[in-house]
């Protein structure tokens, strides 16, 4: 009897307050592998971490963090979101549309957190009858918040005008709430890239198809951490940085897609929250739970019981293939041409190999010239070899990349062989191609071509480094650079930011570890399955995932703590969202029915 009244009392709750029990004490359960290619550490290692997170009925419209760092880093997604969409939904084709006067109508909104919503983002399906004029041919739409109807007549406004006006309003609000913010208003990186915003939307209202060459109007600074942990930070291969991205904004333009990488953005940010560890890679995640959109947002912060002053890397061999070309002969404002800036960076490296390194040079325009050998570096007469790099390296011809792939793998494969055969027990040497091109690929050669070398070169166990001088390569070659195995990719805006970036060099060429796994479980969401949104800073294309994959990162490579290297972040949905808050906590007013069924004016497409 008694059992009889206990199942009769549990079968009369109410679904929500089952979902709320259930839902009590939610975990994320995070396990991570990795096979370290780093000195001195061999096996595959392993780590599991639980993140405990509040309890979610509890939470109405503010989000909740475990550490205020990770804000930062959320509000920087929200604003990387806005450039990529941004870049997407411009037209390059520069041509004049008739939409209505009102364009796409946007009030841009935030939480209570002061991180913006944009209600504008509801409005993004595509609509074939642009504007939906009745018969009038005027559209009477809700000025929000129950205002007044505007009646807007038709007009011949350029799409990309109309674009510049909603992105401006859009990074407008993040500059407003950054500057009201206590935490985040100090943070110079966040205020240069809402600057960056800024800029890029004043240029979508006034670009016109062109070639602009403008002076540099600055560059990019890191915001170092106080008092942080010794040990290095570790971040995923790939792209590094986003600087032609930024370049082609500062000088009066508007990026394409192609030129566009989310995780080279957030990359340059220094995000990673420090903390000590005894492990070659350790993981301390950290939370933001975001109850309105029904997000769970998990930082990965890295760390690493290695120092800069204990860092030690493989004897490596190292092939270098120098672009020559014409276009080399730049001065990207500076006081040196790109070739005499690539010449003092091939000397900054050659004075950071040491002993059992051996190292080779290509040059390359339309044809590929030996200039070196390869030689071990005890062997080199370093003053001599100076001297003929300064006199003999000059620009010429035109740029075939694949060409030079193709010998410098040659040229790798075989030093490679002769290591192996020299010493059979030596798994523990790095090989690596080193490709320094301002990517004027226009003599011969194809993309799909140097995506194959690359590809072929990191199954041989040969890693790639990519340094793009002046222009960019296209985001789909960066693209595959990151996934090959042993990969990264990084963009200087001129020649003296690639000699300083040479100071860095053994953290280039030294990979930490390969196969970087991560998988997350959820637990304690009751009936709420969750799905992983979006991963950044692991390479991933956008769109959703599920809890079950496995992310994988090919290849991790150490950063200096403070110094960028961006954070890995999962956002995980665990609910359907409740709709974008307005400020001060109001309910948004319901969207007026359209013609046929739709709510609320389509942006254009």
């Amino acid at each position: 009897m008694r059992f009889s009244l206990l199942f009769l009392s549990l079968s009369f709750l109410s679904p929500q307050i089952v979902q709320a029990a259930l839902a009590a004490c939610p975990k994320a359960i995070i396990e991570v592998s990795y096979r370290p290619v780093y000195p001195g550490v061999g096996k595959v290692q392993t780590d599991r971490v639980t993140l405990e997170l509040p309890k979610l009925a509890d939470l109405k419209k503010k989000s909740v963090t475990d550490a205020n760092e990770v804000r930062k880093t959320v509000f920087a997604l929200k604003l990387i979101a806005s450039f990529e969409k941004a870049v997407a939904k411009f037209d390059h084709r520069n041509v004049y549309r008739p939409y209505p006067w009102w364009g796409p109508i946007y009030r841009p909104l935030v939480d209570a957190d002061g991180l913006p919503r944009l209600v504008g983002q509801a409005y993004e399906a595509k609509d074939e009858e642009e504007g939906d004029a009745g018969d009038s041919g005027t559209e009477v739409l809700r000025s929000g918040r129950g205002g007044a109807a505007i009646v807007a007549p038709e007009g011949d406004m350029n799409r990309n005008r109309q674009l510049s006006a909603m992105f401006r309003a859009e990074f407008e609000l993040y500059a407003a709430y950054l500057k009201a913010d206590a935490d985040l208003r100090g943070d110079k990186e966040l205020k240069d890239l809402v600057a960056l915003g800024l800029k890029l939307a004043e240029n979508m209202a006034t670009w016109t198809p062109r070639n602009i060459n403008l002076e540099m109007l600055g560059t990019r600074s890191f915001s170092m951490t106080a008092a942080v942990p010794k040990g290095l930070a570790v971040t995923a291969g790939g792209a590094q940085d986003a600087g032609h991205f930024r370049k082609v904004i500062q000088e009066g333009g508007v990026p394409r897609v192609k030129d566009f990488s989310a995780d080279g953005l957030l990359r340059e940010l220094n995000l990673n929250i420090p903390f000590a560890t005894n492990d070659l890679i350790g993981v301390k995640p950290s939370y933001l739970v975001d109850p309105v959109e029904k997000l769970i947002y998990i930082q990965l912060n890295t760390g690493s019981n290695v120092t800069d002053a204990n860092f030690k890397r493989n004897p490596t061999n190292v092939t270098v293939a120098l672009d020559i070309s014409g276009s080399m002969g730049a001065t990207d404002g500076t006081e040196h041409e790109r070739i005499e800036w690539a010449k003092a960076s091939l000397k900054t490296m050659l004075r950071k190999l040491k002993k059992g390194d051996t190292v080779s040079i290509i040059l390359f325009d339309e044809q590929t010239d030996v200039f070196l050998e390869p030689i071990e570096v005890s062997k080199i007469d370093m003053a001599a070899l100076e001297k003929r790099i300064q006199a003999e390296i000059k620009t010429r011809g035109s740029t075939d990349v694949e060409k030079a792939m193709d010998q410098a793998l040659k040229f790798a494969n075989r030093q490679m062989a002769k290591r192996v055969a020299g010493r059979a027990a030596d798994a523990q040497v790095e090989n690596r191609i080193v490709l320094i091109s301002d990517a004027g690929n226009n003599t011969g050669g194809t993309k799909e071509g140097i995506v194959r070398i690359v590809n072929e070169a990191a199954q041989g166990g040969i890693g790639t480094t990519v340094i793009g001088l002046g222009v960019t390569f296209e985001q789909d070659l960066v693209d595959a650079f990151a996934k090959a195995k042993g990969g990264n990719y990084l963009f200087v805006q001129n020649g003296k930011q690639m000699s300083g970036l040479f100071d860095r060099f053994d953290y280039l060429i030294q990979p930490v570890a390969e196969d970087f796994r991560v998988a997350v479980t959820m637990s304690g969401l009751g009936r709420n399955k969750p799905t992983i949104e979006r991963a950044w800073g692991v390479n991933a294309r956008p769109g959703a995932l599920s809890t079950d994959d496995v992310i994988t990162v090919p290849t991790m490579f150490f950063v200096d703590q403070g110094g960028g290297g961006g954070a890995m972040v999962l956002a995980i949905r665990y609910g359907v969202p409740s709709g974008p808050a307005m400020p001060g906590g109001e309910t948004p007013p319901p969207a007026r029915p359209r013609r046929g069924g739709r709510t609320g004016p389509a942006m254009p497409e």
